[in-house]
């Protein structure tokens, strides 16, 4: 999607053809916002040069900050960039935003100047906002001079001109008229464009295509059906909104745990990817392979939950040998969050799938079964944990309780209190 943010770049700042080679970049950013798309292809898609696009990239890299639309990306040697702007759907919700419509990455579009661009930009975030194709634009909004600035479009003029462009470059599909505005006595351009044109909208697969990449690198060498991958797909993004959510209040590890996310997800298509073969075969009903994968994303997670409570552990150690010296106060405190948040997490994980109860029979043990069946799992998990914890302790750890042993013991309680009071009996 084109969001307010790449919008904003692209009217206000950007050149004619930096505008195709954005518009290319925000079709090719993961999750993260990873730029994962070669040189190469940006210049072929943008229809310019290789030598341009790295000249465009150094730019966008070294605009001062606060401006800068792209930065380093420093986990990967691959894929170096991260954009900044036009943000993964992950982190939208609800925002106005222009689709990836074909026409904008034609060579129609990508043949006009950055008068005639920056006019059908306008006009479709008018018509994203009126939900019409159909938009008018006060001309002294783009038309104007002062001390300080000058409008979008130099002069009248030129807009006439870059009008009269657009009619012709489209054949008649984008109608560009002129009107006045009787209660404001406002000169306006008024912009119809052609349902034809809004038929065609690019996607950004970027996610997909990484996700068949993953399974086949792990050893499934079946092409992915786009079902399955939507199945999959949602469950990543569960795992990324439910991180997000969970970290409201502390937002100075949101990029750890986004680390963590694309982390667990990767880990989890991997793992998958040895018995996804098998489940197929089986002919499971839809849902059941996305509960599956949900429930390796469960067992990665709960290991990092591991993982961070010795790292905690570890700091209050040193800070009892060593001081409080060098960051370890503020190491410890970001390992603390963290680990509350993969908390909150797991457990949110247990309630989102603990059944409530039906109000028959055999619904109510059907459902008994299957909470049982959820308790059973969560406990073979945590205890194949807490063993392996056992075998691992030092004098760090020795004598304190493992987080896994608590939420253990916790989750099972809740599901046994849960079960009790979803008896018909009970209510």
């Amino acid at each position: 999607m084109i969001y307010r943010d790449v919008y904003n770049f692209l009217v206000n700042k950007a050149s004619s053809k930096e505008i195709d080679i954005v518009l290319n970049m925000i079709r090719h950013t993961d999750w993260d916002n990873n730029l994962r798309v070669s040189v190469k292809t940006l210049a072929k898609d943008a229809d310019t040069t290789e030598r341009y696009v790295r000249e465009r990239i150094k730019k966008f890299l070294t605009i001062h900050k606060g401006k800068r639309i792209l930065s380093y990306n420093n986990v990967s040697e691959e894929f170096p960039y991260k954009l900044l702007i036009g943000k993964s759907s992950i982190f939208y919700m609800g925002d106005l935003y222009v689709k990836k419509y074909k026409f904008l990455y034609s060579d129609k579009f990508m043949s006009l100047g950055i008068y005639e661009k920056r006019i059908i930009l306008m006009s479709l975030m008018k018509m994203a906002e009126n939900k019409q194709n159909r938009s008018f634009i006060r001309l002294d909004e783009v038309v104007y001079r002062n001390e300080f600035q000058a409008g979008l479009i130099p002069t009248k003029k030129e807009l006439v001109h870059s009008a009269k462009k657009i009619e012709r470059t489209f054949n008649g599909y984008i109608r560009i008229g002129y009107v006045g505005n009787i209660y404001e006595k406002k000169e306006m351009l008024d912009v119809q464009v052609d349902d034809v044109l809004f038929e065609g909208v690019l996607e950004n697969n970027t996610e997909r295509y990484l996700l068949r990449k993953e399974m086949f690198k792990s050893g499934y060498g079946e092409f992915l059906g786009e079902e399955d991958c939507i199945e999959l797909e949602k469950v990543g993004k569960y795992v990324y909104n439910s991180l997000i959510k969970f970290s409201r209040d502390v937002k100075e590890v949101r990029d750890d745990l986004l680390y963590i996310a694309r982390k667990v997800y990767t880990d989890a298509i991997g793992r998958l990817a040895g018995v996804i073969g098998k489940i197929k075969r089986e002919e499971v009903e839809q849902g059941e392979m996305s509960a599956y994968f949900s429930s390796i994303v469960f067992s990665l997670i709960t290991e990092e939950l591991a993982k961070y409570d010795n790292e905690c552990k570890t700091r209050e150690w040193v800070m009892g040998e060593c001081g409080t010296g060098d960051g370890i106060i503020e190491g410890l405190n970001k390992s603390k969050n963290i680990l509350n948040v993969l908390k909150t997490w797991s457990e949110d994980w247990v309630r989102t799938r603990f059944k409530e109860g039906s109000v028959n029979k055999s619904g109510y043990e059907r459902e008994v079964k299957k909470n049982n069946k959820l308790k059973e799992y969560v406990s073979n998990l945590f205890t194949g944990i807490i063993n392996k914890e056992r075998e691992l302790k030092n004098k760090i750890s020795e004598g304190t309780e493992s987080v896994i042993e608590r939420l253990k013991e916790q989750i099972e309680q809740y599901i046994d209190i849960k079960i009790e009071k979803m008896h018909p009996l009970y209510n």
